[in-house]
């Protein structure tokens, strides 16, 4: 097995992470809209974050994201993220040069043979505010689309992310397992909580599969990238 660089996940990371999460959903609820009667998408993105250790540390994030087209299994997240799970499995059992960031995704960062795979991240359409198939009837464009983001790091850290649209005056509420003192990053409307308690997710939670699946992926995908 190769050597492998060690990845900090720093609060500076995780701030970045977060950061990128809130582009990403605003980026998808724009094609989403802008898509939704010629060629929908799915309501769903996933982010695959990778961290480049000889760069600053404000400036390690890397992100590979894929955006997919509106089919009945895309529909729904935990499906999805279990069919990208077979996936990843699949590949790096039968494909020595399989890399997530080119079988699984449709938009890279540059970034160096270094870069090392640090988590997996969601963007979802479907929030507590309402599902997408709701919320494109109800809304005035992609301005009053709000989003939800999810996103579980090597380390164990788990993200809960709720991206308000005008209606919700485009807050950020971002929820974390691990206390790490991040209080706003990058943006004076971005709320930082600590909650532990998203790591005991119940079966009965909605979101308990969402977690499942992400955690299932981040762990085929790391074990499969220290094997090459």
């Amino acid at each position: 097995m190769p050597d492998r660089p060690a990845v900090d996940v720093t609060p500076s990371f995780r701030g970045a992470v977060a950061s990128r999460l809130r582009k990403f959903s605003f980026l998808h609820a724009r094609h989403a809209w802008e898509q939704r009667r010629s060629d929908p998408l799915a309501p769903h993105g996933v982010a695959f974050f990778y961290l480049e250790p000889k760069a600053p540390q404000f400036d390690q994030l890397r992100t590979a994201t894929r955006i997919l087209l509106g089919d009945d299994e895309a529909a729904s997240l935990p499906h999805l993220l279990y069919g990208l799970a077979r996936h990843a499995r699949d590949g790096f059992s039968t494909d020595p040069t399989f890399d997530p960031r080119v079988a699984m995704a449709n938009r890279v960062d540059g970034m160096s043979r270094s870069a090392v795979f640090a988590g997996v991240g969601v963007v979802s359409l479907d929030t507590p505010h309402g599902s997408w198939r709701d919320a494109q009837h109800r809304a005035r464009g992609e301005q009053d689309l709000p989003g939800r983001c999810y996103a579980r790091l090597i380390d164990g850290t788990m993200l809960l992310m709720d991206r308000g649209g005008e209606p919700q005056f485009n807050a950020l509420t971002v929820e974390c397992s691990v206390q790490d003192g991040n209080t706003q990053y990058d943006t004076p409307s971005m709320l930082w909580r600590w909650n532990p308690v998203l790591a005991e997710t119940a079966e009965s939670d909605p979101t308990f599969h969402v977690w499942r699946w992400i955690g299932e992926l981040g762990r085929i995908i790391d074990h499969g990238s220290r094997s090459r």
